[in-house]
């Protein structure tokens, strides 16, 4: 019985604490502007749980305060980490477009598909370089991390993808989850899910 009770409690604070972080999450994205307050916003969300999770005591007295100052610290080096990242994205994906209008002939579809390829491995670099990037390392440090995992080990990068659309469907499903916990959720899951890679 006891031991019940240890567990709720214990999934209490963490519910408590994703929420926390996840408010604080959404505040400073919109203080940001969004565009460029999400990627500072997002790194120092990835951040705070890394340290979480090699704390023994988690205090939320603080965390307000603590954000905040490693957001405005975070800034501009994040958003040199990820802007990049999203601007190739989005001209692959753009590209990928224009390839679905045209009329197909055997090199169109060898380089559509390659480049569906290339897009997924993209979009699965984005999902875990926040989980680098949430470490004190450069930029390029986190791009060569992320470049290993995804190429070096595919099916287990696929798995974190994989991960993300399963907590993204329970958002959809249930709505009210991804209000209160949104971004955290899936973060506390990727640095769960990417353990060792990112000690």
């Amino acid at each position: 019985m006891t031991k019940l009770v240890d567990m709720h409690v214990g999934l209490g604070k963490i519910g408590w604490r994703l929420f926390l972080l996840n408010l604080y999450w959404l505040i400073h994205t919109l203080m940001g502007g969004i565009i460029l307050g999400i990627a500072p916003s997002t790194r120092v969300l990835y951040q705070q749980l890394i340290q979480d999770e090699k704390s023994e005591e988690i205090e939320n007295k603080g965390l307000w305060q603590a954000f905040h100052t490693a957001w405005k610290k975070q800034f501009i080096t994040a958003n040199k980490l990820i802007l990049p990242l999203i601007l190739l994205i989005g001209m692959i994906f753009l590209e990928i477009r224009l390839l679905s209008v045209m009329t197909f002939t055997q090199m169109d579809i060898f380089i559509s598909v390659a480049l569906q390829v290339l897009f997924l491995a993209l979009i699965t670099m984005l999902l875990n370089i926040f989980a680098f990037g949430g470490q004190q390392v450069t930029a390029k440090e986190s791009y060569r991390q992320c470049l290993i995992l995804v190429f070096g080990r595919p099916l287990f990068s696929l798995g974190s993808l994989v991960m993300v659309l399963l907590i993204l469907s329970t958002y959809y499903v249930m709505p009210g989850l991804g209000v209160v916990f949104g971004i955290s959720t899936i973060a506390f899951a990727q640095i769960k899910y990417l353990g060792k890679h990112i000690d």
